[in-house]
Formats: C-alpha cells, structure tokens, sequence
C-alpha cells in the first residue's frame, strides 16, 4: 500500500468519524459530553481537511507528470 492509499484510507475513516459525530451531536440535548464530541469533531475536521489537500496535491502533480511525459 503506497503513502496516497493510506491517506485515502485514512480521509475516508475521519469522515465516517465526522458523519458519526454529527449524528450524536443532533440526537444529544448537551452538556460536557456534547463539549467533548465538538472537540473530536474539530480535530477529525482539520485532519479530513489535511489529508483531502494532500490527495488534491498527488492529483495535481500525477496530473502534471502525466502531462509532461513523452512528446
């Protein structure tokens, strides 16, 4: 499994996380476990957002490389 696989892998897993947390946060009336589900989902958040540019990246570079090949 090369280095864009496990990204992948992992951007697909924080947002099943994401739709998770958004699913207890409507069904909870609050409190601190509603603070701690919002911390967790800010986090999966940055790191969805980490890994979607970083894919976004290899993409464009595959792209470019693709591109730049043989004349």
């Amino acid at each position: 499994m090369d280095s864009s696989d496990v990204v992948v892998k992992r951007l697909m897993q924080n947002l099943r996380l994401l739709s998770g947390c958004d699913d207890l946060l409507t069904a909870m009336e609050g409190g601190s476990l509603v603070a701690e589900i919002m911390a967790l989902t800010a986090r999966t958040a940055q790191q969805a957002a980490n890994d979607a540019r970083t894919m976004l990246l290899t993409l464009r570079q595959d792209a470019s490389g693709d591109r730049g090949g043989d004349h």
